[in-house]
């Protein structure tokens, strides 16, 4: 799977899975980079959402339809690292 700049990345994920009728798909590692970070931190209740450049270091998880269960790493310009439940809203 090869997502190109301005799409989502869940959505292309688990639109993936969709398409290919894929029962329990498991995602193992990816590389690339985001200009928009979604995660929802753990006892939180709405996405964080941060701009800029940043780079993926690991995306891990469940990506059953309709939702899956992803959690995303990135990390900054400056190597600072943040992460949490992958949502809507991480442009690639």
């Amino acid at each position: 799977l090869r997502l190109r700049p301005g799409q989502d990345l869940k959505r292309g994920i688990i639109g993936f899975a969709e398409r290919h009728g894929l029962r329990a798909p498991v995602l193992l590692t990816c590389v690339g980079s985001l200009s928009t970070v979604a995660v929802r931190h753990a006892g939180a209740v709405d996405a964080t959402v941060r701009t800029g450049k940043f780079e993926i270091v690991s995306l891990v998880g469940c990506a059953d339809p309709p939702r899956g269960h992803l959690h995303l790493a990135v990390a900054d310009i400056t190597g600072e690292m943040s992460g949490g439940h992958l949502m809507d809203g991480c442009v690639v």
